[in-house]
C-alpha cells in the first residue's frame, strides 16, 4: 500500500503539468526532493514488502525440542535485501536534503534519517543472529550450555541465589537436557578441588564469600551457592565455565541465567506444572510461589524437592512443546532480558556479540572513561 501511494505522487509530479514548478526557485527544489523521495520510496517499500512477505516465521519455531537450521540460514538473503533497500532509501533522503527546503520538511527528513538508522541497527542485530545461530545451535558439532535457575528471595549481586541448574546440549538443532541437579550437588563435587583460572577481579571481591578456603586456597564449601555474587554476568559466566567441569560437569560453550519471572514466563508456553500435593503452578501463580509461598513449607527438604520438581518439569515440557514464533518470543522475553532476568554469555566473541546486541548479556554499563558506583546485596553466608 505504501509503495502504491508513493508511486502516485511521483507520477503526478513528473507529468507535464508539474513541469512549470521546476522553473520556479525554491519550489523547484521542493519538487525535485519530492520526486526523488517518492520514486525511491516506492521502490524501497515494494522491496521491503516482498522481502518481509517471503519470511515464514512458522518454519523458525522450536517444535518438540528441535529447530530447522536450514530455515534460519534461508533468512540471510532476505535480510541482505532489506539492508540494500534501506541503504537506497537513506541515500535518497540525503540527496533530497537542500538548504532551500522549508524547516518543517527538513525536520521530517531528519526524523526519517533517524528512523532509518534505528532500523539499520535492528537489521544488523538480525544479521548477526542469523549468521551465528546455526553454529550456536550445533550445526558444526554439539554445543553444551549451563542454565542456572535463580530466585531473588535469597540475595545475590546478579539478582538471586541459584537453587537448581541444568545442562543443555544442542546437536544440529536438536535440544536435549543432558544433566539436571541442585546447587549442593555442584558444591559437593567442587569442594577441595583446585581453583581454576578465574577472573582476578572476581576472586579479589568474592573469594571470602565461602568461595575459597582461606587456609588451603582450594574451592570453598559454598562456591556454587554464591556463584551469582557478582552483579556482572561477564564474571559469573566465566566462573561457571571454569568451575563446572571440576564439579562433575562437562566443558561448556556458554551459560544462561533465568530468574523466577523468566521461569514463570516459560509456563505460558509449557502450561501449568503439577505439584506433589495435587495443586498446580500456572503463569499467574508461579512467581508468587517461587518468591515467597515456598518458604511456608514445613521443612527445607520439602521446599528443595518441590523447586527441583518445578524446574525439571518445566524444562522437560519445553522439549515436547511448540514454541511461539521468534517475534512473539521477543515480545514475551524482551523486557525480562532488559531487566537482567534472562541473561546469556558465550565463550566465543562473535556469538557473545549477538547477546550484547540484543541486550541480554547482563553486563554493567560502560563508563567511557568516567567513574561509576555499583551497589549490590549479597547474603554471603549462603544460608
Amino acid at each position: 500500500a505504501a509503495s502504491s501511494r508513493l508511486d502516485r505522487p511521483d507520477g503526478a509530479l513528473s507529468r507535464p503539468r508539474g513541469g512549470p514548478a521546476a522553473l520556479v526557485p525554491v519550489l523547484a527544489q521542493h519538487r525535485e526532493s519530492a520526486v526523488l523521495l517518492a520514486e525511491e520510496g516506492s521502490d524501497v517499500t515494494a522491496a521491503l514488502a516482498n522481502t518481509v512477505g517471503a519470511i515464514d516465521y512458522d518454519k523458525l519455531r522450536v517444535v518438540n525440542g528441535a529447530i530447522d537450521l536450514t530455515a534460519i540460514e534461508s533468512l540471510r538473503a532476505p535480510i541482505d535485501e532489506l539492508t540494500v533497500a534501506l541503504d537506497g532509501l537513506q541515500t535518497a533522503v540525503i540527496e533530497a536534503r537542500s538548504p532551500w527546503l522549508v524547516s518543517a520538511l527538513s525536520t521530517r527528513l531528519d526524523d526519517l534519517l533517524a528512523e532509518i538508522d534505528e532500523q539499520r541497527v535492528k537489521l544488523g542485530n538480525a544479521q548477526a543472529a542469523v549468521t551465528q545461530a546455526p553454529a550456536m545451535l550445533g550445526a558444526d558439532g554439539p554445543r553444551v550450555y549451563f542454565i542456572a535457575f535463580t530466585t531473588p528471595s535469597e540475595a545475590r549481586g546478579l539478582g538471586g541465589f541459584m537453587g537448581n541448574w541444568a545442562e543443555m546440549t544442542i546437536t544440529n538443532g536438536r535440544i536435549t537436557f543432558t544433566d539436571f541437579g541442585r546447587t549442593p550437588d555442584l558444591n559437593t563435587g567442587a569442594t577441595d578441588t583446585t581453583l581454576p583460572g578465574l577472573p582476578a577481579g572476581f576472586m579479589q571481591r568474592y573469594a571470602g564469600f565461602l568461595f575459597a578456603d582461606p587456609q588451603t586456597g582450594l574451592v570453598g564449601p559454598a562456591a556454587w551457592s554464591n556463584i551469582t555474587a557478582s552483579p556482572s554476568f561477564q564474571y559469573v559466566a566465566q566462573v561457571m565455565a571454569g568451575l563446572y567441569p571440576q564439579s562433575g560437569g562437562r566443558q561448556i560453550d556458554g551459560a544462561f541465567v533465568l530468574d523466577v519471572a523468566a521461569t514463570a514466563k516459560l509456563m505460558e508456553i509449557t502450561g501449568p506444572v503439577a505439584l506433589p500435593d495435587g495443586t498446580a503452578l500456572d503463569p499467574a501463580t508461579a512467581e508468587q510461589f517461587l518468591l515467597a509461598d515456598q518458604y511456608l513449607l514445613p521443612t527445607q527438604a520439602e521446599r528443595v524437592d518441590l523447586l527441583e520438581a518445578v524446574a525439571f518439569e518445566t524444562v522437560q515440557k519445553l522439549l515436547t512443546s511448540t514454541l511461539p514464533a521468534p517475534p512473539e518470543l521477543g515480545d514475551m522475553f524482551g523486557s525480562l532480558a532488559r531487566e537482567g532476568r534472562l541473561v546469556a554469555r558465550s565463550s566465543r566473541p562473535e556469538e557473545q556479540d549477538v547477546y550484547q546486541r540484543n541486550g541480554m548479556a547482563g553486563l554493567l554499563p560502560g563508563l567511557d572513561g568516567g567513574d561509576g558506583l555499583a551497589v549490590s546485596f549479597n547474603n554471603a553466608s549462603a544460608n
